[in-house]
C-alpha cells in the first residue's frame, strides 16, 4: 500500500536513516561487476560477429565487380603488366577501389563499387565506436524507503 510522499522522510526515517553513499556505491560496483563483465563480453562477441559478415559481404561484391582475386604467383614470377590493378590488388577492398576508378570499366559498375566501399567504410567506423564501451558508473537515484504497514498506527519507523 502507498503511503502519500509528504512527511513520510521525517515521520520514519530522519532520526536514524543516514546515507552513506560511498559504501553503497562500492556495493553497487561490486554487484554489478559481473553483470558489466557478462554484457561486455556479449556485445564484443556481436559487434565481432557483425564485422566479420560485413568483411564477408564486402568479399562478395568484390568478387562480383572485380572477378576473382588474382591467384598466388610462383618465387620469380612476376604479374602480367597488362593486367589492371583490380586484378592484381590483394585485398578486396583495394580490388574495389582499383576498379572503381578505371576509366575502362562500365561507369554503373564503378558506381556500384564506390557505393560498396562507402557502405563498407561508413558501417565499419560505426562498429568501431559501438565496439567501445565506457566503464560502468554508479548513479545514485535516491533511497527506497519502506514503510511496514502497521508503522503509522503504531507510531514505530521503517527499520
Amino acid at each position: 500500500r502507498a503511503l502519500p510522499p509528504a512527511g513520510v522522510w521525517d515521520a520514519h526515517f530522519k532520526g536514524w536513516a543516514k546515507i552513506d553513499e560511498p559504501r553503497a556505491a562500492q556495493a553497487a560496483e561490486e554487484a554489478f561487476r559481473a553483470i558489466a563483465a557478462a554484457f561486455s563480453e556479449t556485445h564484443g562477441a556481436a559487434v565481432d560477429a557483425e564485422q566479420r559478415e560485413l568483411d564477408a559481404w564486402l568479399r562478395i561484391r568484390a568478387l562480383e565487380l572485380c572477378g576473382p582475386p588474382p591467384k598466388q604467383l610462383g618465387l620469380f614470377e612476376k604479374p602480367s603488366p597488362d593486367l589492371p590493378r583490380f586484378k592484381t590488388a590483394t585485398s578486396d577492398s583495394d580490388r574495389l577501389a582499383a576498379y572503381a576508378a578505371d576509366g575502362a570499366e562500365p561507369p554503373r559498375r564503378r558506381s556500384q563499387a564506390q557505393t560498396v566501399l562507402r557502405i563498407h567504410s561508413d558501417r565499419a567506423a560505426r562498429l568501431a565506436g559501438y565496439r567501445e564501451l565506457s566503464a560502468p558508473s554508479v548513479l545514485p537515484l535516491g533511497l527506497l524507503l519502506l514503510v511496514a504497514q502497521g508503522a503509522k498506527k503504531e507510531g514505530r519507523h521503517g527499520a
